[in-house]
């Protein structure tokens, strides 16, 4: 590649650095500081059924800010709920009659419209089924099957002469004695036709708030205002509302060990690199490693904030993430430095620096393109399909990618040549 003096030009990249974070600062100030998820600071979580997705996030989230002046975070979530499990006493109650003809031979065509036409006069709408046949003591059973609210069941007396009624109109109906055509008529409990799966919706309120738990008169009016949003009753059936406050004790301590877990990790690197490049001075050079991680942190840091992204675990996962990426190509650039030292002595700190810089410019920048390509479809699918949690950890990837090959190429090289210079110059 043209030759290009990256030490010469180190006070301009420190420089573009040094104003990114003030910056940075000054727009953190501006936004009133970062924004802790309710994991964090604590706060309410609200869970409300919807009748359909057609919603939008954002017109919910300023809804609930500006009625409790806190921060939210909204979410939305479909899924199946079968009828049949759990919580089943939500579902109206419905009886389901057996009827069980007893026949030498299947009925006829004209038998089976008589018995549909006779349920429908007793019972209302009710949807008669064709009836399915299986052999038993006699040679045929004609076995009927349907729901039937109808019933009296909590009435054993109405319900003993509804079934007795059945039974005798039936054979009446068609006309045969006892002896040729039984009819067993029995009942039982259902929730709602068996199998039967609804798509439920729920809008999931994150009201995090660090000072105190939601009223009842916030909680309430939170329930009102997406009711009249939606035009429904947000009713307290547990399958289509739950509501829970939520400690920060644990998210704090959650963000303590992440934190730590991110200093552990620079420590090792800076033990790892000192260890490995022993002959170019290794502690200095893993010092200014890890100069060169602090400096993507802060920056992904800031972008979180003043893009109000909510600082969470996603957050620890990015910073993580960025730290092995933007290790990975500083430890490239430093053993080309080490290679080039050991075959020429004689060339000076500064165009030994400037030579393995352009050796792996190329590789670094293309591994960085690599990465950055699925980041940006990553963050362009979250987007699309307002994936809020994906957009929050693909964006700032991005931003600290690009950080992490800065700092790998202009920043921690330069600081170690600096380091160099300024120590041969005392000797």
């Amino acid at each position: 590649m043209k030759t290009i003096d990256f030490v010469g030009k180190r006070k301009i990249f420190f420089g573009i650095s040094i104003a990114l974070i003030i910056l940075g600062i000054i727009g953190l100030i501006i936004v009133g500081g970062p924004t802790l998820s309710i994991d964090y600071q604590g706060g309410a979580v609200i869970e409300i059924g919807l009748p359909n997705n057609d919603f939008s996030l954002s017109e919910i989230e300023t809804l609930i800010q500006d009625l409790t002046g806190k921060n939210v975070t909204v979410q939305k979530s479909e899924y199946d709920y079968n009828i049949s499990d759990e919580n089943q006493n939500v579902y109206k109650k419905m009886v389901k009659l057996d009827i069980r003809i007893q026949t030498n031979e299947q009925l006829t065509d004209e038998e089976t419209k008589k018995v549909s036409s006779y349920l429908i006069n007793k019972f209302g709408n009710v949807t008669v089924p064709e009836p399915a046949y299986y052999e038993a003591k006699a040679p045929y059973v004609a076995h009927y099957e349907m729901d039937c609210s109808a019933i009296p069941t909590d009435n054993e007396t109405e319900y003993s002469k509804i079934m007795t009624e059945v039974q005798d109109e039936l054979r009446e109906l068609l006309s045969t004695d006892e002896e040729t055509k039984r009819v067993g008529t029995d009942f039982s409990y259902i929730y709602g036709p068996d199998d039967l799966v609804v798509k439920k919706y729920m809008v999931n309120v994150k009201v995090a708030s660090t000072d105190r738990i939601l009223t009842d008169d916030e909680i309430s009016a939170i329930k009102n205002a997406i009711g009249e949003k939606f035009d429904i009753v947000v009713s307290e059936n547990p399958v289509d509302y739950n509501f829970s406050n939520v400690s920060p004790s644990v998210g704090r301590e959650m963000l303590k060990d992440g934190l730590i877990a991110i200093l552990i990790a620079s420590v090792f690197m800076i033990i790892y690199i000192w260890i490995r490049f022993k002959a170019i001075s290794g502690l200095s050079a893993g010092v200014m490693s890890f100069v060169a991680l602090l400096h993507d942190v802060v920056i992904m840091f800031l972008v979180y904030c003043i893009f109000n992204f909510t600082i969470n675990e996603s957050f620890i996962a990015a910073v993580l993430t960025i730290l092995g990426y933007s290790i990975n190509n500083t430890i490239v650039v430093f053993d080309r430095i080490r290679e080039n030292m050991g075959a020429d002595r004689g060339r000076s700190i500064k165009d030994t620096v400037n030579l393995s810089i352009r050796q792996t410019f190329k590789r670094c920048i293309i591994t960085t393109l690599c990465v950055l390509s699925s980041l940006i479809i990553l963050y362009i699918f979250a987007s699309a399909n307002a994936l809020s949690t994906i957009v929050e950890f693909a964006f700032p990837l991005i931003i600290g990618n690009i950080c992490g090959f800065y700092s790998s190429v202009f920043i921690a090289p330069n600081l170690w040549a600096l380091y160099k210079e300024k120590k041969t110059r005392r000797a």
